[in-house]
């Protein structure tokens, strides 16, 4: 789903079908979405992103690890995910 914010505290939830390579979270209009090349959300500058499957955190076409002892995300976990641009 794709909803435009220019200022604001927002929040969403989304529900995970499966525990596969996923990267969840927020961007800017100029994200390049690429699946083939693997740009997407956290990919580009601008956009932020969480992978609990790999355990990664992507800001600006780098990532980090946030740390192992968090278990891997599954099918039918809630991610909630908020970002404060004010």
């Amino acid at each position: 789903t794709q909803y435009g914010v220019v200022g604001g505290r927002w929040y969403y939830e989304c529900t995970l079908h499966t525990s596969g390579l996923l990267q969840v979270g927020w961007c800017s209009p100029r994200t390049r979405f690429a699946p083939i090349v693997g740009e997407g959300v956290g990919d580009t500058f601008g956009s932020y992103a969480v992978d609990c499957n790999r355990r990664q955190l992507w800001h600006d076409m780098s990532n980090r690890s946030y740390g192992h002892h968090h278990r891997p995300w599954r099918a039918g976990d809630v991610l909630g995910c908020y970002v404060d641009i004010d």
